[in-house]
């Protein structure tokens, strides 16, 4: 959380590399796993930190989007044409 609220483009690829070498010191697995996923997607977060007009990039309203339609379309429960029912 204080990285996310903390660090900007400048400073964030150093930031998540300390942040990474804090978490080798761990022996719980499920740090481990993170560790290695902030590894593989370190370029990305790192460039999640890119503002542009002020706010800063995100696919977060696409990801809500599909999430909702995920939603929608697990509770059809497999319902393909609602006018036969």
């Amino acid at each position: 959380m204080y990285f996310n609220k903390h660090s900007n483009l400048e400073n964030a690829e150093n930031d998540l590399w300390k942040h990474i070498e804090e978490m080798k010191k761990s022996s719980i697995q499920e740090i481990l796993k993170l560790k290695k996923t902030l590894i593989n997607w370190s370029q990305e977060i790192i460039n999640s930190f890119t503002f542009i007009d002020g706010r800063r990039i995100t696919n977060g309203i696409m990801e809500s989007k599909n999430g909702i339609a995920k939603e929608i379309k697990n509770n059809a429960k497999g319902y393909k044409n609602f006018s036969e029912i």
